[in-house]
């Protein structure tokens, strides 16, 4: 009921416009770049009505990597549980690896795929 919910989904419709566009462009980086804007735009929203999902650690690191895209592309998705997940291109994923331990225990390296390819008849 809170009133910025109604820009919280003008901005979902927008993006939804942008994101079929990078996608039909094949801009990954791009997509990543608005999911990271999506992902503040909703936990805006939550916290003005007192939810708090980011945890002030997530934050810290949050914060940490938006000033570390000045050195090398790199973006912040926050989804389900107190994960952040952070988005780069294969040659910077080591130096964003040895930064990412001095905020956090765990680091698990996801990969995305290569486009799809017949590997038998």
């Amino acid at each position: 009921r809170h009133e910025y919910y109604k820009k919280r989904i003008e901005n979902a419709e927008k993006a939804i416009k942008i994101l079929e566009k990078l996608a039909y462009e094949k801009n990954v980086k791009g997509i990543f770049e608005l999911a990271m804007e999506d992902t503040e735009d909703y936990h805006y929203m939550n916290s003005l009505v007192d939810v708090q999902i980011v945890t002030p650690e997530m934050r810290k690191l949050m914060d940490k990597i938006r000033e570390w895209r000045s050195e090398m592309w790199m973006t912040y998705i926050v989804t389900g549980g107190n994960s952040v997940f952070v988005p780069t291109m294969k040659e910077n994923k080591d130096e964003i690896r040895r930064r990412l331990e001095n905020y956090t225990g765990e680091i698990y390296e996801l990969r995305v795929a290569e486009g799809a390819r017949i590997i038998s008849p």
